[in-house]
């Protein structure tokens, strides 16, 4: 198996913004569209997706449907679920609409970026989820283009509620094998 990893170019519809504190990454987003266009790919048939998704704030998962959607291509969805930080159940790790599952369940770590959320009367503390997302699609195009958007319900200013942000992000090919041609002396031939 040959895998190459691929360089790419950002968007960002709210702008791209490398945040720094406990932890560096991109973001934080709230309901934005951020993408990676990615030319030129060498010959493949995988694509590999992966990523670190901080998860920051009061998501309320199923209850408020705070969503997160990753598409490639705008046509294959790698993810479509709801996240928690707080006592409402998610729907991650599976799609939305799927099982419910605990706040936080499939979280790498907890309370790592420094990201203080505080609600007179309800919490003032750290709140944020890490993931570790890895996804595998057939694929061949010359060219890919990775999206990646939040859907909240209860936007405030950034840093004052829910938001998201990403890190150490990797998009990497497997090339396409070949079969290789069996010698002639060692072919068993048939009947």
């Amino acid at each position: 198996m040959n895998s190459d990893t691929i360089a790419g170019k950002w968007t960002c519809s709210s702008g791209c913004k490398q945040t720094t504190g406990k932890r560096s990454y991109l973001g934080p987003f709230g309901n934005s569209d951020v993408r990676l266009q990615c030319e030129r790919l060498p010959e493949h048939d995988t694509l590999v997706v992966s990523m670190r998704m901080y998860i920051l704030g009061s998501w309320d998962g199923i209850t408020d449907s705070d969503q997160l959607i990753i598409t490639i291509d705008q046509r294959d969805t790698l993810l479509h679920s709801t996240f928690s930080n707080t006592t409402y159940l998610q729907n991650y790790p599976d799609r939305i609409g799927g099982k419910s599952h605990p706040r936080r369940t499939g979280a790498a770590e907890t309370d790592v970026t420094g990201w203080i959320f505080r609600e007179a009367g309800v919490f003032d503390g750290p709140l944020d989820a890490a993931y570790t997302l890895e996804f595998r699609l057939p694929h061949s195009a010359a060219s890919c283009a990775l999206a990646i958007r939040g859907v909240l319900r209860d936007v405030r200013k950034i840093p004052e509620n829910e938001a998201w942000g990403i890190d150490d992000v990797h998009i990497g090919v497997i090339r396409a094998r070949k079969p290789e041609r069996i010698p002639e002396e060692d072919a068993v031939r048939g009947r």
